[in-house]
């Protein structure tokens, strides 16, 4: 028999403080049926756990709260998880909406300040990278990801649109040169 490691030891005690309201029987009944599939997962492993299995296995199983609800009805719910605005395709659609207009906004202020496209670009390539990988908060790096690629584009395009207008005008109303023509070759 395996000795209980402390972090499974530590899960169980506070789910038999958690499940403190129930039945003692049903109570005592719960725990052990949570050890029993521990030591299942455990032992499926094929080798001596890590506290890294072990941590992997007790967050496969859940919080102690949800354990807890799972098996209690008097048990308050598990707190909701945070969802992000770019969870869904309309979320998506909505961000990179709001930062077209974003872009549009600021394309003629970057005309002056030509480094607002360049810190959007590396707002961009930042949040690319903190959302590839998906370390904490990578929700948070996809929403500023999906905003600044459509202000970067629609900066960029409205930029070079309005500099290529500027330029053609301003050249057009120039003083006229002389044409010098060469005379006729004898």
């Amino acid at each position: 028999m395996r000795t209980v490691p402390p972090l499974v030891a530590a899960y169980l005690a506070d789910l038999y403080r958690r499940l403190s309201g129930a039945d003692p029987a049903e109570r005592a009944d719960i725990v052990d049926s949570v050890r029993e599939h521990i030591d299942v997962a455990l032992d499926e492993l094929e080798h001596e756990p890590t506290s890294d299995d072990v941590r992997r296995v007790l967050a496969d199983l859940g919080t102690v709260d949800a354990v807890a609800a799972a098996w209690s009805p008097d048990a308050p719910p598990d707190p909701t998880v945070r969802r992000s605005v770019t969870d869904s395709p309309g979320g998506i659609v909505l961000v990179a909406l709001g930062g077209s207009m974003l872009g549009l906004v600021l394309a003629p202020v970057s005309l002056a300040l030509l480094v607002i496209p360049l810190a959007v670009l590396v707002l961009a390539v930042v949040a690319s990278v903190g959302w590839v990988r998906k370390g904490a908060g990578w929700k948070a790096w996809r929403t500023i990801f999906v905003a600044t690629v459509p202000v970067l584009l629609v900066t960029g395009v409205v930029t070079v649109g309005l500099t290529a207008v500027f330029s053609t005008t301003e050249s057009v109303g120039g003083d006229p040169q002389p044409i010098v023509s060469a005379p006729p070759a004898p």
